[in-house]
Formats: C-alpha cells, sequence, structure tokens
C-alpha cells in the first residue's frame, strides 16, 4: 500500500478529493471553473524550436512554457483580483493524450465579489475558437 504521500497513488488523488470537498463545505460552491490549455503555437514555444523541430518532440519545453503562464494566470486571480478577491481555489494539471497539458481550476470569491446579474457573466466568460478552416492540432 503507498501512502497518501505517494503523488498520483490512490491515496493521494483520495487525500487530495477530501480536501477539495472541505473547501466546498467551508466556503460553498465554487463561482469559477477555468480550463486552460497548452498551444504548440505560442511564440514562446516556437521561438525556442530548432530546425525541422516541433512542439510534439519538446514536452520538456511545452511544460516549462505552460508552467509559466500557468502561473502567471495564478497570480492574476490571486494577486491582482482580476475576477475578485479568490478565498479559495483548487486545481490539477493534466496531460492530453497529445501530450499537451492543461490545468483546471475551481475558484470561489468572496461575497461581495460574486456574480449575482447575467451581464456580469458576460463581462467575463470567453472563449477562444480557431479561425474558420484552421486547427489547433500538432
Amino acid at each position: 500500500m503507498l501512502p497518501s504521500t505517494f503523488a498520483g497513488s490512490p491515496r493521494a488523488v483520495h487525500q487530495c478529493y477530501m480536501d477539495a470537498m472541505a473547501l466546498v463545505r467551508r466556503f460553498g460552491k465554487p463561482d469559477y471553473f477555468i480550463t486552460m490549455t497548452a498551444n504548440p503555437a505560442w511564440p514562446e514555444i516556437k521561438a525556442h524550436l530548432r530546425w525541422q523541430e516541433t512542439a510534439a518532440g519538446r514536452p520538456d519545453l511545452v511544460a516549462r512554457v505552460f508552467r509559466i503562464k500557468f502561473e502567471a494566470l495564478l497570480a492574476d486571480l490571486l494577486e491582482r483580483q482580476v475576477l475578485g478577491r479568490v478565498v479559495a481555489f483548487t486545481y490539477v494539471i493534466e496531460f492530453q493524450k497529445r501530450g499537451l497539458p492543461h490545468g483546471h481550476l475551481l475558484a470561489t470569491v468572496q461575497g461581495p465579489d460574486k456574480i449575482k446579474a447575467a451581464s456580469a457573466i458576460d463581462a467575463r466568460v470567453c472563449a477562444e475558437l480557431p479561425p474558420h478552416g484552421k486547427t489547433c492540432l500538432l
């Protein structure tokens, strides 16, 4: 039996789940579900690829750039409070079958910063879609 201190073990996953549920019990349901996916076309990645090299061949580079951008997202949420004062958050980073990292983040904001009207949702929610006829595949 692996202990809960061993990352990825069933006990560790269960412990993380219980911690997330404790946040919900204490602070209420999350207000935001944010997903961030790495893009192999990011200029920071393309600038460091060698001739005829693809992002799929440099998972170390993609993971580093993703981590820097994800930490910038966390700084925007927690320090700059772009969505309000965050009182609780949890996140998980996963890797897609294509090898690209992506993160899922749940955030709960303080009472006065909670969304109360549909117009507030429209002001905060956005999505990026690739141009017609183009895909974001490697």
